[in-house]
């Protein structure tokens, strides 16, 4: 979630990286990307810009940003998703299928919130971008979905930050950052993403069960 106050250059560098990172086969890809529209176009423009200078190769290569997907299975998955966006009437700003099971870092608009592209896990570097007015109907978007690992804020006011993180529905909120994990703290999701916590204190309680014992002490059965 990109909020008008936001830093734009922290914005577009982190909502890069944490849907094009991998080629987007991360469960943490931040694939939905919500943005207060007074800064709407300024944010995709930029966005798009980041997407085309990432350089796609050998993913053996360190110059290299993005490599092909995972299997031919999973290209075929994927690249599924072109024809979908358009038949929901959405709008290609960068991005195509590649070659060698690769597909270039893809910048879409305009898919509807209920549609498949917003609402099933891509797990390609494809990211949707809409534009909102409002803190409440922002919130109220982000949550519409049936997953809940993570989620990531941009935005200058602490207070606001603290509010929509305690109103989102995620395991972990980011603010103006991705991927910056304390071993210690929880991580898991909520919904389809998740059935408990893992991490410091959390992964004891987590992998293991409580056991009862109880030791009669004495021999009297009264």
């Amino acid at each position: 979630v990109v909020f008008d106050d936001a830093d734009l250059d922290t914005a577009v560098e982190w909502s890069a990286r944490a849907i094009f990172t991998n080629s987007g086969q991360v469960c943490l890809a931040g694939s939905r990307i919500y943005v207060h529209e007074d800064v709407m176009d300024e944010f995709l423009a930029r966005l798009v810009t980041a997407a085309r200078e990432l350089t796609i190769g050998d993913p053996t290569d360190p110059e290299t940003d993005v490599g092909a997907l995972a299997s031919k299975e999973h290209f075929a998955k994927v690249s599924s998703y072109f024809d979908i966006i358009a038949e929901e009437g959405g709008t290609i700003h960068t991005g195509r299928i590649g070659e060698g099971w690769v597909v270039e870092p893809t910048v879409v608009s305009g898919v509807p919130q209920l549609g498949r592209v917003c609402r099933e896990e891509i797990f390609g570097p494809v990211a949707a971008v809409a534009s909102f007015a409002s803190e409440q109907e922002v919130v109220g978007l982000a949550n519409d979905t049936r997953y809940g690992l993570n989620a990531i804020l941009f935005t200058e006011n602490l207070s606001r930050m603290h509010r929509v993180s305690a109103a989102l529905r995620a395991g972990t909120v980011w603010g103006n950052c991705f991927f910056v994990r304390d071993l210690r703290a929880p991580f898991g999701g909520v919904g389809d993403s998740g059935v408990g916590r893992e991490g410091g204190f959390f992964s004891r309680e987590f992998f293991t069960e409580p056991k009862a014992v109880v030791v009669a002490i004495g021999r009297d059965p009264k």
